[in-house]
């Protein structure tokens, strides 16, 4: 994928959160964008993500005032990180029914979380690309893991070094083999 088309992504995305927010304006607390600390790639889990639960604050809401916000989106070690709070709106203390609704409503969101981020696992982060067996979705770049495709691992800026990374346990600079940075230099030599 060329810089150009990853470009055209990443203003999607930024269109996509937009248009997320607005729609899921419970979910997201009024926030005029989504706000996705996370690539471009992953967007198609978190847009249904964000449906389901809205969806449930529309269950929950009006009646009971018990919702579900967005604290936090992002990757975090290579894997996405979708972090929440189920709020009860109101005066005075929580009903029985309002805390019964809130332990239901937590419950159900983390179930729905755990399968956006499963399906994240394996996409590169940056392009979308099911990442197959063959390389590991996991790769280290200049210190970050993250879940990126190997085209997109050794994307880098022109006229800058080429990107260090490990995939399968083995370490690259470019598209070039390299010894593992964290072994001695007597363990390299042999």
């Amino acid at each position: 994928m060329s810089e150009d088309d990853l470009e055209v992504l990443r203003t999607r995305s930024d269109e996509l959160q937009t248009r997320i927010a607005k729609e899921c304006c419970v979910l997201y607390d009024g926030a005029e964008s989504a706000a996705w600390a996370c690539g471009p790639g992953w967007d198609d889990p978190l847009e249904k993500l964000s449906y389901k639960l809205e969806a449930l604050n529309v269950q929950l809401y009006d009646r009971w005032k018990v919702k579900v916000v967005v604290a936090q989106v992002k990757e975090k070690f290579g894997t996405l990180r979708f972090y929440f709070e189920c709020l009860v709106d109101g005066n005075g203390e929580p009903t029985h029914e309002q805390v019964v609704l809130s332990h239901y409503a937590e419950d159900l969101a983390s179930e729905y979380v755990r399968k956006a981020e499963e399906e994240c696992y394996g996409v590169c982060e940056e392009c979308g690309t099911p990442i197959g067996t063959c390389e590991s979705p996991r790769c280290c770049t200049l210190g970050w893991y993250r879940y990126l495709c190997r085209d997109c691992a050794m994307r880098h800026e022109e006229g800058s070094p080429p990107v260090t990374y490990e995939m399968n346990g083995k370490f690259y600079e470019g598209d070039k083999e390299i010894p593992s940075p964290f072994k001695s230099k007597s363990e390299r030599r042999k």
